[in-house]
């Protein structure tokens, strides 16, 4: 549930992207000043959330919502502000209401769902991923979020199957793919898993973990040097990326070590050397290479 936990930066942000039309064709009609006002202030608020004024966009909607309570749109972007805000309650009651008024409103019911991992509450967050579908049963995001849900409980075969679905209805975002991916290797499928983050990259060319992960299927595929390239781009869009720098100075270490086994002292230290400009305190490199430099001393 830790893992769930931490995703939900990310769960965020892929949901805000689903925000739904505030607003339906309407026939045409005399419009008073009043209603020309509060729409024009609920565009206002819409432009301020979407720029990132989250404290100005949510003055904005609290005001609208006393005169319509039961505006949807206006109750979902104001729990969409306070969920970025982390206030998670006055998210899921603000939710909860829309909910409650309307039984086909899955974007906020999806929220809910979200909203629940974020407490570690996975049943409920499963029916309501489940209750998504009963009204909407092409819900892609749904789809995904029990996905997620499989693959935190180590279940392989039930998170490709919602990656699957979650494909076929629609959603070819990169990090579909990405989860899908994973869930292959999960079940020791990493022909599959490799093809997954190919189309990861494909969409994201910047995706560091699918270049980290694609990384690992290649180097256990005998690729070592395309492996590394990976590695190596992964620390040119982030230099200080831990699990990028992890692997190359696991893989220059091990080969220091096999070629310190073969006698090649001076390749050994060459690899090591690069192992520490990797992982600095690394303490195998700096083991052998002060061994390396007693020996020296001693031959001479």
């Amino acid at each position: 549930m830790r893992q769930l936990r931490s995703a939900f930066p990310f769960l965020l942000a892929l949901l805000v992207l689903a925000i739904p039309a505030w607003g339906t064709v309407q026939p045409v009609r005399t419009v008073t000043s009043a209603q020309e006002q509060l729409e024009s202030r609920i565009l206002q608020g819409a432009d301020l959330h979407y720029r990132g004024q989250l404290d100005a966009a949510r003055v904005i909607f609290e005001e609208v919502v006393v005169g319509q309570p039961n505006n949807e749109f206006c109750l979902n972007q104001l729990a969409l502000i306070n969920a970025k805000q982390e206030r998670f309650e006055v998210a899921a009651a603000l939710f909860g209401r829309v909910a409650a008024q309307s039984p086909d409103n899955t974007f906020a019911r999806i929220w809910l769902g979200v909203l629940h991992l974020q407490r570690g509450e996975t049943a409920e967050a499963q029916a309501r991923f489940a209750e998504v579908l009963r009204v909407d049963p092409g819900n892609a995001g749904a789809c995904y979020f029990l996905g997620v849900m499989a693959a935190v409980e180590h279940d392989g075969v039930s998170a490709v199957r919602w990656f699957r679905k979650a494909q076929e209805l629609g959603s070819d975002d990169p990090e579909t793919h990405y989860r899908l991916a994973q869930a292959f290797l999960s079940m020791d499928m990493p022909l599959n898993a490799r093809l997954e983050f190919e189309r990861t990259l494909a969409i994201n060319p910047r995706h560091t973990k699918a270049l980290h992960d694609l990384g690992w299927v290649l180097y256990n595929q005998g690729f070592g040097e395309e492996a590394k390239a990976l590695w190596q781009r992964v620390l040119s869009l982030n230099p200080d990326d831990a699990q990028a720098r992890t692997s190359l100075a696991k893989v220059h270490n091990d080969a220091a070590f096999a070629a310190y086994e073969q006698g090649n002292r001076e390749k050994a230290a060459a690899l090591w050397k690069m192992t520490l400009q990797y992982e600095h305190d690394n303490k195998a490199a700096r083991y052998y290479l002060q061994k390396l430099d007693r020996q020296a001393i001693d031959s001479e």
